[in-house]
């Protein structure tokens, strides 16, 4: 079910763009701007424009997928009034100049590709030392994620009802619901957890399930430090859908 807020959120969407080219920033000299979506689309004026750009063609794919799961129960012909919007959004950021930061290599690559322009690489940081092996491993699987689609913890959920292997699933989002009425009886949703328990999960998995394609990707960061600081073997890989 899709609460009445997120519907709201969700419809208006796609004027995000608009209203951030809105916002007046004339007496401003320098903007920083930290954004997966429509935040770097700010129209700078005379100013400095710093844009960090996390991902920049997502928000495109999380506006179309947010105005549908609102639209679906009412209406079934929604992709015709929403293809029209995709372009201004994709574009939202990329035609106002300024110096471009990207948070990994991946991104810059789409920057050059998408938009013709170079971007300055800086990752993110992640603390990496709040991370640590449990005192035991235990008998599952785990994913820390987002519910959006391009996660694609559908196919995970897929291959573990079928393998009925143990996997732990933390996170929210929009796709919660549908997910868990996909997941079998050794799937477990968690929610309410402390920091506490939240790392005693990373630390005693027998391995991070991580389906999707990620621009960046903190999650599997957050999880090598469990697997180098092992005083056994545990196996690392890719699970490439």
């Amino acid at each position: 079910m899709v609460s009445t807020h997120r519907t709201r959120v969700s419809l208006l969407s796609p004027l995000f763009p608009r209203l951030i080219e809105s916002f007046d920033l004339r007496d401003y000299d320098l903007i920083v701007s930290s954004s997966h979506c429509v935040a770097k689309g700010v129209f700078p004026h005379r100013a400095l424009h710093i844009s960090y750009v996390h991902a920049p063609m997502r928000y495109v794919g999380i506006c179309m997928t947010l105005i549908s799961v609102a639209v679906d129960r009412f209406w079934s012909g929604r992709h015709v009034l929403l293809a029209p919007l995709s372009p201004k959004v994709g574009r939202c950021g990329f035609e106002a100049g300024g110096l471009l930061l990207a948070n990994s290599l991946n991104v810059a690559a789409k920057i050059q590709k998408l938009y013709g322009r170079q971007a300055t690489v800086i990752h993110p940081p992640v603390d990496l030392k709040t991370f640590r092996l449990g005192g035991r491993q235990e008998p599952y699987y785990l994913i820390v994620s987002a519910f959006v689609p391009y996660k694609r913890i559908d196919i995970a959920i897929r291959a573990f009802n079928e393998m009925r292997l143990p996997l732990k699933i933390v996170g929210q989002g929009p796709w919660r619901s549908r997910l868990e009425r996909s997941a079998g009886s050794t799937l477990n949703f968690l929610v309410g957890l402390t920091s506490r328990s939240w790392l005693a999960l990373y630390g005693g998995c027998q391995a991070l399930i991580f389906p999707g394609e990620e621009d960046f990707g903190i999650v599997p960061l957050e999880a090598q430090p469990v697997a180098g600081r092992s005083s056994h073997t545990r196996k690392a890989g890719y699970w490439r859908p």
